[in-house]
């Protein structure tokens, strides 16, 4: 899709059709500009407070729902429920549905929907939402044969095939589940909804390959769904390509900065690349000062990168390894580009830029700890140990908090896929809880 310009996302968000399509359009102009996304976002607030603030004459119930339309689009949807809560416009109705349904409030968005389509009856669009709202609030067989029913009269709408396939994940027919997603995609293969379900169906079928390519080519869409980002970065995390998965959780907090699953496991990706690097360090002999005292300019860098990093004041390898990523960022022509050449020269050669510290939690007072028995006998992932890090402890052996209170920090580090950043992670979470890592010297907690 070309570039929408803010005057285009005017004339589509001011039509009056019910229609998928338009809102896609927008949601691609919000995902492509940063300056669109803050116009639609000053306009939503200025139409609650100025029905003419679009630049057309509209009603205070047009105007409401033109604001939670741009809300929603935009992501925000309990904001705009609240404007279009008891709307009696079908549009209104019909965004009310939408953002009751991605909130999880089935039953209001089944009623929303159901109203719409009392004000708009051929509307196909309305019929999907009522009857995927439906599905999740209660299903029953006379769903699945409403949904059938239609599909005789829209034969080839992926929409409602697509609903089909969720009934049949709801009565548990899950080949028929794929199948429908399937001829959705022959109709639409880049219907969002169905690749989505599909890369997590394969996956839970550990048929990793299929999952990998659904959530592909889901990630090249745009908008791109945050879920399928986060879904690609795991199955990269499966394939232990690291690199890749953080990249994918990046993308998703660039959108969405707040996202906890996306901070989560970009911790554990980070994580685990340290550990990746420190072993491949161990297997590289350390460089000698003399390696180190050569200047920038005899590397094996493009000279635009010499250039850079000169501009900086690095005039040596042993200048270049002192230097953060961010410190590097500010260089002038220092792109990404570059920095991945820098990051690629250093680690052929056992070496890496230097690392942000880590913000680690406060130390718990001295002392050993004297936790109840029953702390020490849960399970490790009851504290909230992100997954990877609950993955590597279990591999070690260390299944309670028992254990894991027993260990020292060294002890900790020498288990594989444990890294620092897994390591704050624990102490924190101990912290929390009154508790700590044993100290070299301590004797263990019985």
């Amino acid at each position: 899709m070309d570039k929408v310009s803010w005057d285009e996302c005017l004339t589509i968000l001011l039509e009056d059709s019910i229609d998928p399509a338009r809102y896609l359009k927008l949601r691609q102009a919000v995902a492509k500009s940063i300056e669109i996304r803050h116009k639609l976002a000053e306009l939503a607030s200025a139409l609650k407070r100025d029905a003419a603030a679009a630049g057309k004459k509209l009603t205070r119930a047009d105007a409401d729902v033109k604001a939670a339309v741009a809300l929603w689009v935009l992501g925000r949807s309990a904001e705009a429920l609240v404007l279009v809560a008891d709307s009696e416009l079908a549009e209104g109705c019909y965004v009310a549905g939408q953002c009751a349904l991605e909130l999880g409030d089935f039953e209001r968005a089944a009623k929303s929907f159901q109203a719409a389509l009392g004000l708009e009856k051929e509307n196909l669009a309305i019929l999907c939402g009522m009857l995927e709202a439906k599905l999740k609030a209660e299903p029953t067989e006379e769903i699945v044969r409403t949904i059938t029913a239609a599909l005789k009269k829209y034969p080839d709408s992926a929409e409602l095939l697509y609903v089909l396939g969720l009934a049949h994940h709801y009565m548990g027919a899950y080949k028929e589940e794929i199948e429908s997603y399937e001829k959705a995609l022959q109709i639409a293969p880049d219907y969002a909804p169905a690749l989505l379900r599909l890369g997590f169906l394969y996956n839970l079928q550990d048929s990793t390959e299929e999952a990998g390519a659904y959530y592909t080519k889901l990630s090249q869409g745009s908008p791109v769904f945050l879920s399928a980002l986060v879904n690609l970065g795991l199955y990269y995390e499966d394939r232990r390509e690291y690199t890749r998965a953080a990249e994918c959780y990046r993308a998703v907090l660039r959108t969405y900065p707040t996202h906890e699953r996306a901070r989560l496991y970009l911790k554990d990706a980070l994580g685990a690349v340290e550990m990746m690097e420190e072993e491949h360090a161990k297997q590289v002999p350390e460089p000698t000062r003399q390696e180190l005292a050569a200047p920038v300019t005899s590397l094996d860098l493009s000279t635009r990168t010499r250039n850079a990093l000169l501009s900086i004041g690095v005039q040596t390898l042993n200048d270049l390894i002192q230097r953060t990523e961010r410190d590097l960022s500010r260089a002038r022509n220092m792109g990404e580009q570059s920095l991945e050449e820098i990051k690629n020269f250093l680690s052929q050669r056992g070496l890496r830029l230097k690392d942000v510290e880590l913000t680690l939690p406060e130390a718990v007072p001295a002392g050993p700890p004297m936790p109840r028995p029953e702390d020490l006998e849960a399970s490790i992932q009851t504290i909230g140990i992100s997954l990877r890090g609950v993955k590597a402890l279990d591999a070690a052996g260390i299944k309670t908090v028992g254990d894991l209170v027993n260990r020292t920090e060294k002890e900790l580090l020498a288990v594989r896929n444990f890294g620092r950043v897994s390591l704050a992670e624990v102490k924190q979470k101990l912290a929390a809880r009154g508790l700590r890592l044993r100290e070299p010297g301590e004797v263990e907690i019985k």
